[in-house]
C-alpha cells in the first residue's frame, strides 16, 4: 500500500512539472505573436482568456472571460492566440485531456 502512495505522489510530481512546462511553452508562444495595441504601453491591462483546444493543440475557440476594460487590448490578445496555432501540448495523452479547454491570465511583461 506505502508503495502505491508512493508512486501515485511521485506521478503527481511529475504530471505538475510536465503541466508547468506546457502552460510556460503556451503562454511563451502567445506572448511571442502578441502586438501591443497603441495607447496600451504602461497601463497595466490585463484579461482572463479561455481557449478550447483540439486533439493536437489546434486553437479551435477564444473567449475573453474577465475583460482588461481596453477592447482594443482584448482583441490583440485574443489574436495572439489565434495567430499562435498550434499551441504546445503535454507529450502526455492523459495530460492533453486536460488542456481540451484551458484558462489563464493574459499579463504582458
Amino acid at each position: 500500500a506505502l508503495q502505491g502512495q508512493l508512486d501515485s505522489e511521485w506521478q503527481a510530481e511529475q504530471d505538475a512539472g510536465e503541466l508547468d512546462l506546457a502552460v510556460a511553452a503556451i503562454k511563451q508562444k502567445i506572448q511571442r505573436n502578441w502586438l501591443r495595441p497603441p495607447g496600451t504601453s504602461g497601463r497595466g491591462l490585463e484579461c482572463i482568456v479561455k481557449v478550447r483546444l483540439g486533439q493536437s493543440g489546434s486553437v479551435l475557440r477564444v473567449q475573453i472571460v474577465r475583460s482588461s476594460g481596453h477592447g482594443a487590448f482584448d482583441r490583440s490578445v485574443e489574436t495572439a492566440v489565434y495567430k499562435s496555432d498550434p499551441l504546445p501540448m503535454p507529450s502526455s495523452e492523459r495530460l492533453r485531456a486536460r488542456f481540451r479547454e484551458t484558462t489563464f491570465e493574459f499579463k504582458p511583461e
